[in-house]
């Protein structure tokens, strides 16, 4: 597998080519610890909630959600199968602004 490292938006990204140019898979994981009001998640229930959170609240495509890891820092949010237009979406974007930390895998 060929990886290449951009610099897009002020956050690295280790892509994956395939096939062509035109074609990636990306992979990133955003660590949230702050949520909108109304959203309290325990460390026992809140793979289901967090689905809920991210279609409803953060309109994250749930195609591109693999899992959900409950930490000290806070909930982090595995996504894959990531695109060059997906990381331009709105959704992606906000992540970004509200994500203490987003990082490729």
């Amino acid at each position: 597998m060929i990886y290449t490292l951009y610099r897009i938006k002020g956050y690295y990204l280790k892509i994956q080519k395939i096939n062509d140019m035109n074609n990636y898979n990306i992979s990133c994981s955003a660590i949230l610890n702050t949520f909108e009001d109304g959203w309290e998640f325990d460390k026992w229930n809140y793979e289901d909630l967090m689905y809920n959170y991210c279609e409803d609240v953060l309109y994250i495509p749930e195609s591109k959600i693999t899992e959900f890891l409950y930490g000290e820092d806070g909930i982090e949010i595995v996504l894959d199968d990531l695109n060059i237009d997906d990381i331009s979406d709105d959704w992606y974007i906000n992540l970004q602004k509200i994500a203490d930390d987003i990082y490729t895998n």
